[in-house]
């Protein structure tokens, strides 16, 4: 969802760039929607992969949903979360291609990554059963990633490969602060506060959903704080966007 309303939202942006000649702000506005498609997709992906059980069982749990279906569940899941910020910036660099009127070079390495995925499913099957499938998704959605900001090239782009680093330097703090406090809720927190409101007469699933909001919570405040310590833009262009919204309601 988040690619796709930046793909919509960038698109004219580029246009209007290349309808002025401006071939140099095409690197530019890219470098801005993937920073900031980063910077929401990857705490998102964080969080799926260290709660990725408790996520299922706050979902799903009960009737024929058991902890054997969790437990079955979960690494496919932490592997495609790992493929989220990949699905996303790929949708915007689709756009960019489209820009161009170019339609052929995304399917082209769209059907590169497509078949690399299924070569993947049938080695990868072998030694990780089910979870292949993940896996080898998120490995194809990095490839289409990689082909789709080389193949810019074709267009007289650079793909801003330095900028975007740089700028995602700037959020490696809080995404560590994020994965730790995630990682420590889920090993020391998690399982004595699930049993505490188990023994308190909650049910199962509805304890699940109670813990996990309380994991979430301070992880949103924590992630956003952290953000604006270290002066990372993404956070005042979201601050930006709501205010506007808000301004125009």
């Amino acid at each position: 969802m988040i690619g796709v309303a930046l793909a919509t939202t960038i698109l004219p942006a580029l246009l209007q760039s290349l309808k002025r000649g401006e071939l140099g702000s095409v690197g530019k506005e890219l470098s801005g929607a993937l920073e900031f498609a980063v910077f929401l997709t990857v705490p998102a992906a964080l969080g799926m992969v260290f709660l990725a059980g408790p996520i299922l069982d706050a979902i799903y749990y009960g009737g024929r949903w058991d902890h054997i279906a969790t437990h079955t569940a979960t690494l496919p899941l932490i592997f495609y979360s790992t493929a989220i910020p990949f699905f996303s910036v790929n949708k915007i660099l689709i756009s960019s291609y489209y820009a161009f009127q170019d339609t052929k070079t995304p399917l082209k390495i769209q059907s590169v990554s497509f078949a690399i995925n299924i070569i993947l499913n049938l080695v990868l099957v072998w030694f990780l059963k089910h979870s292949a499938i993940a896996l080898s998704s998120a490995i194809s959605a990095s490839i289409t990633f990689l082909l789709l900001g080389v193949f810019l090239r074709k267009h007289e782009v650079e793909f801003p490969w330095a900028g975007l680093l740089k700028k995602i330097s700037k959020m490696a703090v809080p995404f560590l602060l994020l994965g730790s406090y995630l990682f420590f809720y889920k090993i020391f927190v998690y399982s004595p506060v699930l049993n505490y409101l188990e023994s308190g007469g909650i049910g199962y699933a509805m304890s699940a959903r109670i813990d996990l909001g309380a994991a979430i919570v301070p992880a949103v405040f924590l992630f956003f704080a952290s953000s604006l310590l270290f002066k990372v833009d993404g956070i005042y262009l979201l601050a930006g966007k709501i205010r506007k919204k808000r301004g125009n309601v």
